[in-house]
């Protein structure tokens, strides 16, 4: 086998295809999450230190259920 020969053209038909299938519903995700992710970026952007402390609020929170 040629070490620089892509993997998808040496693997069987059906895991190509589910590869396939994962990357258009990978590329179906990021379609969705573009919106969200440009509205979370802008909000940050515009208040920076109240994403700070959100931030910094959901850590402690998160540790304090974790040990307990």
């Amino acid at each position: 086998m040629d070490p620089n020969q892509p993997l998808t053209l040496t693997w069987p038909g059906s895991i190509r295809r589910s590869l396939d299938g994962a990357q258009r519903a990978l590329d179906e995700l990021r379609d969705v999450i573009g919106p969200i992710q440009r509205s979370l970026e802008q909000a940050i952007s515009d208040h920076p230190i109240k994403a700070v402390v959100l931030s910094l609020a959901t850590g402690v929170f998160l540790g304090w259920l974790i040990k307990r």
